[in-house]
């Protein structure tokens, strides 16, 4: 039986990078630090490459200038970090959907501002004033 490893922030942050192009060891360290702002040393990369590589996730693509190795995905390893999105993606939708509001107007759905106005003694939310306003001739 396989233990499938949870895809913690280094493990996944390697794979979105190599799902981008292939990398050799070094290049992915220095990338990784730019994209996290994270030390990382070559003591955590390359036994995570070592781990992914026995996983099928990814395969070391071709030995470049200097006897580098150059580290790419596999068929597999891209299926993972696409399911990897759709589930951070799942999340994010969940998350974003619950602090959408509806313009009581326009109906149009706003995540962050807009306004509240009182409309009849009713209290509604609108996208902005110009909402608000026609709504109150409106229902005036």
């Amino acid at each position: 039986m396989k233990i499938r490893r949870p895809l913690t922030d280094i493990r996944l942050n390697t794979l979105l990078l190599l799902n981008a192009r292939p990398r050799h060891g070094y290049e992915l360290i220095k990338d990784l630090e730019a994209f996290t702002g994270k030390r990382i040393s070559s003591g955590q990369i390359y036994p995570l490459l070592k781990d992914l590589q026995k996983s099928g996730l990814v395969k070391i693509a071709s030995r470049g200038r200097r006897d580098k190795k150059t580290f790419s995905m596999t068929t597999n390893g891209r299926r993972t970090v696409s399911s990897a999105i759709s589930r951070i993606g799942g999340l994010l939708d969940s998350f974003v959907s619950s602090k959408l509001r509806k313009c009581a107007h326009c109906g149009c759905e706003v995540y962050k501002g807009g306004c509240k106005a009182v409309v009849r003694s009713k209290t509604m939310y609108f996208c902005c004033g110009n909402c608000a306003d026609a709504c109150r001739r409106w229902k005036a």
